[in-house]
């Protein structure tokens, strides 16, 4: 159960507005860039994707959803976002994994479950790959 008046809760918040700020004032957008020519039916589908329910059933449910052929999805996704779906799909797994460490006292193996990892070992070493250190010690450092 995550408690609103957890200093770690407060953290996050904080640490989102300093960023929506930071990217406000400091940042321009490129009209060339890709992520602005996003077609509009892929921007619903990430947004679609960045819920739980279907993070959790991961590539197939993104190919389900999309309008598209998974050919052409993973050109496009590659084009405009870098990454191919399960790149994307398993980075917004990890977010998600980071908030539950910080924000619930839930087993490590339990959030790797409930992010949609059905390997333990896989996700490790996802996590180790993009933050530098264990789950566990992520949790620790927070």
């Amino acid at each position: 159960m995550v408690n609103s008046s957890h200093p770690r809760h407060a953290r996050y918040h904080a640490q989102c507005v300093i960023a929506l700020l930071l990217e406000d004032y400091f940042f321009t957008y490129d009209e060339k860039d890709p992520w602005n020519q996003m077609p509009s039916w892929l921007s619903e589908l990430l947004l679609n994707m960045s819920k739980i329910e279907n993070l959790q059933e991961g590539y197939e449910k993104m190919c389900e959803l999309a309008p598209c052929s998974p050919s052409h999805l993973c050109r496009l996704l590659k084009q405009i976002c870098g990454k191919t779906p399960t790149q994307y799909i398993n980075q917004e797994r990890l977010k998600y994994a980071v908030y539950l460490l910080a924000q619930t006292d839930r087993e490590i193996l339990d959030i790797c479950e409930c992010c949609g990892f059905s390997n333990v070992s896989h996700f490790y070493h996802l996590f180790r790959e993009q933050f530098g250190v264990s789950p566990a010690k992520f949790r620790k450092t927070i």
